[in-house]
């Protein structure tokens, strides 16, 4: 197996691939192994040696079995790296960071490949200001920064507090140096200036920081089935609500699952979400959509939460969902899935549902399939949708121009490597912005092939971006950020895998990789015709901050006790005057008036 990833052995790695001279640095102590990965074969010689038989020396010929000299897996790609100005010496920044614990000592936050890269490459230099475990710690530590006047070089700062450190002048117009820096690349992938998620950052003639769109539609929600119970039951795949009540109902009655349908108690999630069902209405609690007057409305207002209510009220009734589901959170129900209670469920490409990512390797006797989006009497389907507006990256007021440049540049550099990925064959690219060194995303088998590492893809990025200093994932994210990468591999999957290197393979090998491919193409191209994202973004006005809290509270007590029967339907009618009533009429009237300045 291959050995633990040095500092050097990383350096070396590079310098053999851009053909540059290592930079001298200093590698940690505790780590002092080489990767090389060695293979032993046992071959069969004959050997020619002297014997002495009746007192006479006699030469003969043995047949010996042999070990020779070991020989070493070798790569059959050559990785290169974008050029772009490197600063020597380093440039050097402050940053926090989300500390995590490494699952080998040997790492850390500041030592690991790809602080390494962003030296060697890059020329920056990480001073990391640690911050204590705990949730929210890096906040606290930034509020407390902000009162102070002392904020890191650069980090990521949105709503109120984007506000109120522009106000305060505490943050660097950068509209110059972006202007000379970011390249064409860049700008084109960021979409500058036109779209919309600049608007919070980009002032007038005036730049305060940089955006980081989301990559697009990563949490939106799929809908998946067990397409063999249909088959079964000798359903065809369901395409409204109600549809999906009759498959449940066919099940249950073919005693194939308990229940049918996965629900909890957030009627609207980032996992196990009923938002196609609000969305086959037109509604979407929760979410602030177009009035087709200029302004925007509250979702749950509209009156198709009162037919997906009815929906979800039945298949209650009917025990098509857990009856227990209103004390569920969004995770609490994954393993109802594996367990086969049910056979619907809804949840983002890459999870499959969480702890089923690898249902076609666990459980390849099933047929899971992807549903269409659920069409409502009119023909409408939607999905509660990322409108993409991401955040912000923002340097201190008096930060060293040449520090700004070489972040930017750092920009350039990621977003390059990360587009042309297979023309420099870098292929941690493939999910999440991963380094691919031999010692710790990936590692030579005794065949020569290249397999999982100790920190595999696709999660080795938690344990290199956790420094929000540069602009390794996701601060380098764009709309079509993981849709670029699907549309490079679509071939390969369709290759002869002699034709692929060993990378290649690799990656391609992954059980999740081609479903995951597939998965994604079919979120983000439908993202258009059924994404219904939530259109207010801005700073929260008074009203909200005041009444807001309270009228979420009001809005789910009634959705749920409506579902499970405490209360009649027609109490949704009711529910929408009172919520104006609370405090919700103004909170619109702001919202829309925000609307029309922000899209005018």
């Amino acid at each position: 197996m291959s050995a633990k990833l040095g500092r050097r052995d990383f350096m070396r790695a590079a310098a053999a691939a851009t053909g540059a001279a290592v930079l001298a640095a200093c590698r940690p102590e505790t780590v002092v192994e080489t990767v090389i990965q060695e293979v032993e074969k046992e071959v069969e010689k004959v050997v020619k040696e002297t014997v002495i038989v009746e007192g006479t020396p006699q030469v003969v010929e043995k047949v010996i079995t042999v070990i020779p000299e070991t020989a070493k897996c070798e790569m059959d790609w050559s990785p290169t790296f974008p050029e772009y100005k490197r600063y020597d010496p380093p440039v050097e920044i402050t940053a926090y960071l989300n500390r995590y614990d490494y699952p080998s000592p040997e790492y850390n936050e500041i030592n690991n490949p790809a602080v390494w890269e962003l030296e060697e490459q890059c020329g920056i230099k990480l001073n990391v200001v640690a911050v204590a475990v705990g949730e929210g710690a890096v906040d606290q530590q930034i509020k407390a920064d902000i009162a102070a006047g002392d904020l890191p070089d650069m980090h990521g700062y949105s709503g109120t507090q984007l506000e109120q450190l522009i106000a305060q002048d505490m943050l660097e117009d950068i509209m110059d140096i972006w202007e000379a820096t970011a390249s064409p690349l860049v700008k084109e992938k960021l979409m500058w200036p036109d779209g919309q998620w600049w608007k919070p950052v980009h002032r007038g003639d005036k730049l305060y920081g940089v955006k980081r769109c989301s990559v697009a539609y990563n949490g939106d929600m799929i809908c998946m089935i067990r397409k063999d119970w249909l088959d079964q039951v000798g359903l065809p795949m369901p395409t409204t609500p109600q549809e999906w009540g009759d498959a449940a109902r066919a099940w249950q009655d073919a005693g194939l699952c308990q229940f049918g349908i996965v629900m909890h108690k957030h009627l609207r999630c980032w996992h196990h979400s009923m938002d196609p069902i609000f969305g086959a209405y037109r509604s979407m609690p929760g979410y602030w959509l177009p009035d087709g007057k200029g302004g925007i409305e509250f979702g749950t207002l509209r009156p198709g939460t009162k037919d997906a209510l009815a929906i979800l009220h039945e298949w209650y009734v009917d025990g098509l969902v857990d009856p227990d589901f209103y004390t569920y959170g969004c995770l609490d129900c994954e393993g109802d899935v594996l367990t086969e209670k049910h056979g619907i469920w809804t949840c983002p490409w890459w999870g499959h549902g969480s702890d089923h990512l690898d249902l076609p390797v666990k459980y390849p006797h099933w047929d899971v399939a992807t549903m269409p989006y659920p069409k409502g009497p009119d023909g409408h389907a939607g999905r509660a949708a990322d409108n993409l507006m991401g955040g912000q990256y923002c340097f201190r007021k008096g930060l060293d121009p040449i520090v700004i440049e070489a972040l930017l540049n750092n920009l350039n550099y990621r977003i390059d490597k990360h587009v042309n990925w297979v023309e420099y064959q870098q292929y941690g690219e493939w999910r999440n912005g991963g380094v691919f060194v031999e010692g710790w995303d990936w590692q030579f088998d005794e065949n020569c092939e290249v397999v999982d590492g100790p920190f595999p893809l696709p999660y080795t990025y938690k344990y290199l971006g956790q420094s929000l200093a540069d602009f390794t994932y996701d601060r380098c994210g764009y709309p079509s950020y993981q849709k670029d990468i699907f549309d490079d591999m679509a071939p390969w999957f369709e290759a002869d895998p002699a034709t692929l290197n060993k990378a290649q393979r690799y990656l391609i090998s992954n059980p999740q990789a081609e479903d995951q491919a597939r998965l994604y193409s079919f979120v983000y191209d439908a993202a258009k015709e059924v994404g219904m994202p939530n259109e207010f973004w801005g700073i929260s006005p008074d009203s909200m901050v005041q009444h807001m809290g309270d009228l979420n509270t009001f809005q789910d007590e009634v959705l749920m006790n409506i579902v499970v029967g405490n209360e009649p339907l027609d109490r949704f009618d009711s529910f929408v005057d009172e919520w104006l009533e609370r405090g919700g009429a103004e909170i619109t009237e702001d919202v829309s008036a925000w609307y029309r300045e922000t899209y005018s």
